[in-house]
C-alpha cells in the first residue's frame, strides 16, 4: 500500500519537472518567436499593399509598418515597431534575402517590387 503512494508521488514529481522544463524552454525562446512573428506580420502588410500598387518606396513601407505589434496569446509580453527608421533596413534586407521583394531604381530612387512566384 505504501509503495503505491510512493509511485504516485514520483509520477507527480516527474510531471512537475517536465512542465517546468517546457516552460523554461518557452521563456528562453520567446524573444526569437516574437521577432519572427513581427517580421511575418510586417511581410503580410507589405505584400497586401504591393498587390494594390506596382511598387513601394522605403518611406512608404516605413509608414505601413509603423506601430505594428504582435504578442503570443498565452503571454502578456508584446513586441512592436516603435522606431520604423531603425527597423526598416534589417526588415528590407530580410525580405530581399528571402526573395519576397526585389529592389530596383526608378528616377534615382530605390523602389521595392513584389517578387513574382
Amino acid at each position: 500500500m505504501l509503495s503505491r503512494y510512493v509511485i504516485y508521488i514520483l509520477m507527480f514529481a516527474v510531471l512537475g519537472a517536465v512542465l517546468y522544463a517546457w516552460g523554461l524552454k518557452k521563456a528562453q525562446s520567446q524573444s526569437q518567436e516574437l521577432a519572427r512573428m513581427l517580421y511575418a506580420k510586417c511581410c503580410k502588410i507589405v505584400k497586401k499593399e504591393l498587390k494594390k500598387k506596382e511598387y513601394l518606396r522605403k518611406n512608404e513601407i516605413e509608414q505601413l509598418i509603423k506601430d505594428v505589434q504582435v504578442g503570443q496569446f498565452y503571454s502578456k509580453n508584446k513586441i512592436g515597431v516603435t522606431n520604423p527608421k531603425e527597423f526598416i533596413n534589417p526588415f528590407l534586407e530580410y525580405m530581399t534575402k528571402n526573395e519576397i521583394l526585389r529592389e530596383d531604381m526608378i528616377k534615382g530612387k530605390k523602389v521595392y517590387y513584389l517578387k513574382k512566384s
